[in-house]
């Protein structure tokens, strides 16, 4: 299970980190909006995952 959380944690970092490395100056209204959004959609998976998990285990 730990792979996996750990997977997904790297796959939000790694679209931060490409969010900021564009060379494109940004306004802090999209900054704070890409950001939600990012977060929010990860927030989403780790809660989607965690209980895809947890549910495998209960069947187990």
């Amino acid at each position: 299970m730990n792979i996996i959380i750990q997977q997904k944690c790297e796959e939000f970092i790694n679209k931060v980190l490409e969010f900021f490395s564009e060379d494109e100056t940004r306004i802090m209204e999209e900054i704070e909006t890409n950001l939600k959004e990012l977060t929010d959609n990860f927030i989403l998976e780790m809660m989607r995952t965690y209980f895809e998990l947890i549910d495998r285990k209960i069947v187990e």
